[in-house]
């Protein structure tokens, strides 16, 4: 049979293409024709990506209308297979905050991209097919399942597709040649485009959007510190808010794990749609490629909770570039407030107080830029200062900066920026118009 030309193939290397082919030939030799390939996503350091889709015939089986989530399953893996499957990745929004001007079953981006209607009895499901290109490759994506069947019912977390729970899956792919990972089709790309269009946005994003975006990378911390299955936490049909553990009689939570993600950026966060328990407005970010992923050894004096920090130092990274900064710029020392006190730390946060000299920018970048900083609340500021202080010591706990970024999220209103330069993209509206116009319409 000869091999059809796959959409993507000008993109990665001769090995990927083989790769795409064996999987594209699989399905389209096999008896039940339910998986077609329909495009090379990409190439990794160990493995591709493709997009594939399922048709069903409408059966309650396999054909469970299920929100995009981002989650990878190893196949076969029974301690996977054998649990309820969970859905959706859903967006994000003010955390039990101001509900927003849609009625949930009308949220922009609600529910979209998982399952489609082609017919009065078939549907479509589109997910994500992932495998190795050597043998080492295959030891990280086991690895890589491994670790997301340790988060698995974590809202912010890779969800796995609920295509490995269809009996035709298992029926298909019973001969299938090593490991492969499923992830459910998240339908609004990768945050690292966001970040590339903001060249299009003339004025700085709104603080109550940046709040919102915190807010998603705060509970993704969360997740790896408590992981679901370290608690003995069976995953729920639906994702759950990530929150720590309750403490014990002796006021004492349970320890956090020494779980750390090892390649936390922005082309490794996904941003799904919107969903009613917290993401009215904002859409939820998901985490994914767990591929670098590892329990760090413990270590003779070592910082208190210096893996948790390390994580937290990422989502400051994040923040960062949303805020158009740079750890590039070096260090230096910054004055903060936290806990109600000022204090200086050495911070790689400097691009919020002026634009590295480091850059050699242009004079109307940096203007630019002091125009953003000028806009920026001065509560995110200290935060993300902190995030990325030099001392792991200086950076905050996760229980208190998801505390205070939840707050936030919650409680600002537009009219706590209305002395700010840019007020009017405070509104729900203005909001709800920016993450349309560079998310969803994107």
């Amino acid at each position: 049979m000869a091999n059809r030309q796959l959409k993507g193939e000008s993109k990665v290397s001769e090995q990927v293409i083989n790769g795409a082919n064996y999987v594209s030939q699989f399905f389209e030799k096999a008896p039940n024709r339910s998986f077609t390939v329909e495009r090379i996503l990409g190439q990794g350091a160990w493995g591709f990506t493709l997009q594939m889709v399922m048709k069903s015939d409408g059966t309650p089986e396999s054909a469970s209308p299920s929100t995009a989530s981002q989650a990878p399953g190893l196949q076969p893996l029974p301690s996977l297979l054998d649990m309820p499957s969970s859905r959706s990745f859903n967006p994000m929004s003010w955390a039990s905050g101001p509900p927003g001007l849609y009625p949930v079953s009308q949220l922009p981006g609600s529910f979209s991209g998982l399952s489609l209607s082609t017919g009065s009895t078939q549907s479509t499901k589109r997910f994500v097919l992932k495998r190795s290109l050597a043998e080492v490759g295959e030891k990280n994506i086991t690895k890589e399942i491994d670790t997301l069947d340790r988060l698995r019912g974590s809202m912010h977390i890779a969800q796995p597709s609920h295509v490995l729970d269809t009996p035709v899956w298992n029926q298909v792919t019973q001969s299938l040649k090593g490991p492969t990972l499923l992830m459910d089709w998240i339908e609004n790309g990768l945050l690292w485009r966001f970040y590339e269009k903001r060249s299009e946005l003339d004025q700085p994003l709104p603080n109550r959007l940046l709040w919102a975006l915190f807010l998603c990378l705060c509970r993704m911390v969360v997740a790896l510190a408590w992981p679901p299955r370290d608690l003995g936490v069976r995953a729920a049909n639906e994702p759950e808010l990530e929150v720590p553990p309750p403490r014990n009689a002796g006021y004492e939570r349970p320890p956090k794990s020494r779980l750390l993600h090892g390649d936390f950026h922005g082309q490794n966060i996904m941003i799904d749609n919107l969903e009613p328990k917290e993401h009215r407005i904002v859409p939820v970010l998901k985490l994914i490629d767990f591929g670098m992923a590892r329990d760090l050894p413990e270590r003779g004096n070592e910082p208190k909770d210096i893996v948790t920090k390390t994580n937290i130092r990422a989502i400051g990274e994040v923040m960062l570039g949303l805020l158009r900064g740079n750890v590039r710029g070096g260090p230096g020392m910054m004055n903060v407030i936290h806990n109600g006190q000022q204090k200086t730390i050495n911070s790689y946060a400097t691009d919020l107080d002026k634009l590295s000299n480091k850059y050699r920018a242009p004079a109307a970048v940096v203007e630019k830029h002091q125009d953003r900083i000028n806009n920026l609340d001065p509560d995110i500021r200290n935060l993300v200062a902190l995030c990325v202080a030099v001392k792991v010591e200086d950076r905050p706990d996760i229980e208190d900066l998801l505390g205070v970024v939840e707050a936030n999220t919650r409680n600002k209103r537009p009219t706590d920026y209305r002395n700010y330069t840019y007020s009017n993209n405070e509104s729900d509206e203005a909001i709800q118009m920016i993450v349309q116009h560079h998310i969803f319409d994107a």
